[in-house]
């Protein structure tokens, strides 16, 4: 995997952090309209710093799990935008859909952050025993 600049890194480490405070904030309803914003940007820098990374191999495992993390990127952005859509009032998404995507990013960025490393170790101990 290509790894991302240390600016980058930042970006993609602050996205998290304002998407965890954007999610937690609506517990409180005055906060809701603020929470959609601030969720909405760290799911944009997030998911742009994640859509930066690369892997240039051929292993099979790791471009299908590669592919996953992608998917739940564009799911984090499409929460952002459906979260806000629920706060304006703009039809189709006026309920909590955006928590239902925002669950299934979630599950599937935990399971390629579990998955990716360690088939990069298999194919890296593979590699070193050829």
């Amino acid at each position: 995997m290509k790894e991302l600049t240390k600016f980058q890194a930042i970006l993609y480490n602050l996205g998290g952090v304002l998407m965890l405070i954007g999610a937690i904030m609506p517990m409180e309803p005055s906060l809701t309209t603020y929470a959609a914003y601030i969720y909405t940007c760290g799911a944009l820098a997030f998911g742009c710093m994640q859509l930066q990374q690369r892997y240039e191999g051929k292993n099979p495992a790791l471009i299908r799990l590669r592919r996953q993390q992608i998917i739940a990127s564009f799911l984090l952005i499409a929460a952002g935008i459906m979260f806000i859509m629920k706060v304006n009032y703009i039809a189709p998404f006026r309920g909590d859909e955006w928590q239902v995507a925002l669950c299934i990013a979630a599950f599937i960025e935990l399971y390629t952050a579990f998955r990716i490393p360690a088939e990069i170790k298999k194919e890296n101990e593979s590699g070193e025993l050829d």
